[in-house]
């Protein structure tokens, strides 16, 4: 932030995150996970960057004093006591609505949490507890909050910090530090321009002037409603992000190859069923996985580091994934694999016979698949690349789709879900499993060997194409969060983490009633 109240950036800008040539007035600036706010003077937020789970829907927020901001979602403080929110709600970081009249005076905001400090300096957390983060109801006489990615520290009357949390690499060994400056850590932003000479900051047990209000986002599965205004106070305002909402985030918990399966647990291990007879099922040692792929007859797996393991065939290098880093999202193709950096950038490994791995030219990329011979990649701006075999014109069809937020590929051809819940494919359509004119409110879409399925927002499914083994028989399923398909058979995770399976079986792939525990992705 530059005297004139202009702001700079620099590093990585996958996501136009830098691009804060527009903003003016700010007295403070905030990044989050590849998106950044700035909080003008006169308590309204700017906002650039990455959008897909809403995190930008700041542009109705006013009278904001303080601003913090989460790997995928917003918060904000406002002088009248009230406390805004948008963005992802994973982990119930959003549930806000408890927070009114509760005498918040701070608020920040961690990777998948956030924390609150009252004005009589007890503090209260929300979200994602995995790592005990949230775990701040017996403290007191704090003065100042800082949520990290998964632990909270703070600032106590006397100088003294107190922290719970994730302490693996000692983040949380704050017990011996004193005299930590106790100033004006309360002083709103956008009322006292901290370009000024700072006044005497509000007195730590004094209420808030009138009624808060609290704005939430809803994950796009649930529906938007404008919740009616009190009889005192200001109005409930439930926002909906508006581009492109249903956006895949990179996370996959069931995946499937020709003759095998595979689901990744909670607790960040896989299982697998089928066929091991190239070791693509050799998965059981494996830890901290985030997401898991499968093709033919290999699986990758996504480490929490951003590493990637693999196992099975290799017969085109497409295993050849060890010097992969800073990876978020994983696709394994019939003979190649790709995988999607967190700037956006993607890289890939394996069969290239006709350029399906030549993608080291792409940026802005939010969202990857890997077909037979065929790579695509969703930019984030809801428009679609693809590189390699381009049997019946199909990547030349892709140029012109928009407001895209997932895609699949199967032999010959790409499907594409639009952000209002129909579905476009282009390609070979033997057994016109691309007239998929009749479909809607679909959240999610897969790709088989010649069927497609497509996930509703009730959680049923529907399917079209080839049904040969019965991959197609999902009409009774119910209460399914994710599905995934790849050459003759189809799987559906439902939400209580069973998962549910149609179609080929001589394997055995479709044995996966043994599964339980199987990670939910984010919505």
């Amino acid at each position: 932030m530059k005297s004139d109240g202009t702001v700079v950036a620099i590093g990585g800008n996958s996501y136009g995150q830098c691009n804060l040539a527009s903003f003016h007035d700010i007295v403070a600036v905030f990044a989050g996970g590849g998106f950044s706010l700035a909080l003008a003077k006169d308590g309204t937020v700017q906002s650039a960057g990455r959008y897909d789970e809403g995190q930008l829907n700041v542009g109705a927020w006013d009278l904001v004093d303080r601003v913090s901001t989460g790997m995928n979602h917003s918060v904000a403080l406002q002088s009248n006591g009230g406390v805004v929110a948008c963005g992802e709600n994973k982990d119930g970081q959003l549930d806000l609505m408890g927070w009114t009249n509760t005498n918040i005076i701070n608020i920040s905001a961690g990777y998948m949490h956030i924390v609150g400090l009252h004005g009589d300096g007890t503090v209260i957390a929300i979200g994602q507890n995995d790592q005990r983060q949230c775990e701040v109801s017996n403290w007191s006489s704090i003065v100042a909050v800082s949520a990290g990615g998964t632990h909270t520290l703070g600032l106590k009357d006397d100088g003294t910090v107190i922290a719970t949390g994730d302490d693996k690499l000692g983040q949380c060994d704050v017990s011996q530090w004193a005299d930590i400056w106790t100033g004006n850590h309360v002083q709103p932003f956008a009322t006292q321009d901290p370009r000024i000479t700072p006044t005497l900051p509000p007195s730590l047990t004094s209420a808030p002037s009138s009624t808060p209000i609290a704005t939430l986002f809803l994950t796009p599965t649930q529906k938007p409603e404008i919740t009616k205004s009190p009889t005192k106070g200001p109005t409930i305002t439930i926002a909906k992000p508006t581009q492109p909402p249903n956006l895949r985030t990179g996370e996959e918990s069931i995946s499937c190859g020709e003759f095998f399966t595979i689901g990744l647990r909670k607790n960040g291990t896989v299982v697998s069923v089928g066929d091991p007879t190239n070791g693509e099922c050799n998965v059981g040692a494996w830890k901290n996985i985030v997401s898991i792929s499968a093709c033919w007859s290999y699986s990758l797996g996504l480490k929490s580091d951003g590493t990637v393991l693999a196992t099975g065939l290799n017969d085109s290098q497409q295993l050849n994934v060890s010097g992969w880093r800073n990876i978020v999202s994983i696709c394994a193709g019939f003979d190649h694999s790709v995988g999607l950096r967190s700037n956006g950038t993607v890289i890939a490994t394996g069969d290239n016979s006709h350029g399906q791995c030549n993608v080291s030219d792409w940026v802005g990329i939010v969202s990857i698949t890997a077909g037979n011979l065929t790579t695509v990649g969703l930019r984030s701006d809801g428009t679609v690349v693809g590189v390699g075999i381009n049997n019946y014109g199909m990547l030349d069809s892709i140029k012109s789709w928009h407001n895209i937020t997932a895609i699949d590929a199967g032999e010959h051809f790409i499907v594409g879900l639009k952000a209002d819940g129909t579905v476009v494919a282009v390609g070979a359509s033997p057994y016109g499993e691309c007239n998929l004119g009749e479909w809607s409110n679909i959240v999610d879409v897969a790709a088989g060997w010649n069927h497609i399925v497509g996930l509703k927002a009730d959680g049923t499914v529907v399917a079209k194409g080839d049904n040969s083994y019965g991959q197609c028989n999902v009409a009774s399923w119910k209460n399914i969060v994710a599905i995934a398909t790849n050459h003759e058979h189809t799987i559906g995770l439902r939400e209580d983490g069973t998962v549910v399976a149609a179609g080929r079986n001589d394997a055995e792939q479709c044995n996966v009633s043994s599964f339980s525990n199987i990670r939910v992705p984010v919505s």
